[in-house]
C-alpha cells in the first residue's frame, strides 16, 4: 500500500480528507504491526486500500 500511495495524486482538492485518511490508516497499520496486533494491522491496511480504490473509482484520485 505504501508503494501504491506514492503513485496517488489528489484530483479534487476539496476531498483532501480522503488522502489524509489513507495515510492515517497506513500509519495505524504499521503501529498495530509493531505491537504484534496482526488483526488490527490487517484491518487498517484493508481500510486504506478500500479508500484508495474508492477514490480512484470516483475520480477523486488518480495514479501519476
Amino acid at each position: 500500500i505504501k508503494a501504491e500511495r506514492k503513485k496517488i495524486v489528489l484530483v479534487d482538492a476539496s476531498k483532501k480528507s480522503m488522502v489524509d485518511n489513507i495515510d492515517a490508516y497506513i500509519s495505524a497499520s504499521e503501529h498495530f504491526l509493531e505491537k504484534g496486533d496482526l488483526i488490527r494491522s490487517f484491518e487498517a491496511v484493508i481500510w486504506s486500500w478500500a479508500i484508495l480504490e474508492t477514490g480512484l473509482e470516483l475520480g477523486i484520485l488518480k495514479k501519476s
